[in-house]
């Protein structure tokens, strides 16, 4: 699987970075992030196609896990953590965008998503969950041929 790797140099600071007028993968990836610090459930799952917020709440579902406790788990992740696009990762029509969560100098998350352009610009999406391109790019080990520029 061809897939175009790019560094972010320095890493996009999610908590300062101003939002281009045009949409772009990375915007997605600001306003969920924003949205989800800030405890905006509404519009944290604006970001996501329709789809992929259904995969979302029946798996929030299977996990016994209702709104307040999702927003209590935000909460807890983000509290006193700087968010950092670090990479991403192009293959055919998708993006897969890295972020990572750090606090005090030491990476506390490290995940990616996907977006994927649509007539609506671009959204999150969790249509290529189970790719092996969505589940190796980050990983070196794996045989997913990467093309870096």
């Amino acid at each position: 699987h061809p897939v175009k790797v790019y560094q972010y140099q320095p890493p996009v600071d999610v908590g300062r970075a101003q939002l281009p007028a045009a949409p772009t993968p990375e915007a997605a990836v600001i306003r969920y992030l924003k949205a989800m610090a800030a405890g905006d459930e509404e519009a944290a799952f604006a970001g996501w196609d329709a789809e992929s917020v259904r995969m979302i709440e029946e798996n929030e579902k299977r996990m016994g896990r209702n709104k307040a406790q999702r927003l209590t788990q935000w909460a807890t992740l983000f509290k006193d953590r700087t968010m950092q696009l670090q990479r991403k990762a192009e293959y055919r029509d998708l993006t897969f965008v890295e972020f990572t969560l750090t606090a005090n100098g030491k990476i506390a998350l490290a995940d990616s998503v996907a977006v994927a352009k649509t007539n609506k610009g671009y959204q999150l999406t969790m249509k290529p969950v189970e790719s092996a391109v969505m589940q190796g790019w980050r990983n070196e080990t794996k045989r997913v041929q990467r093309v870096v520029k």
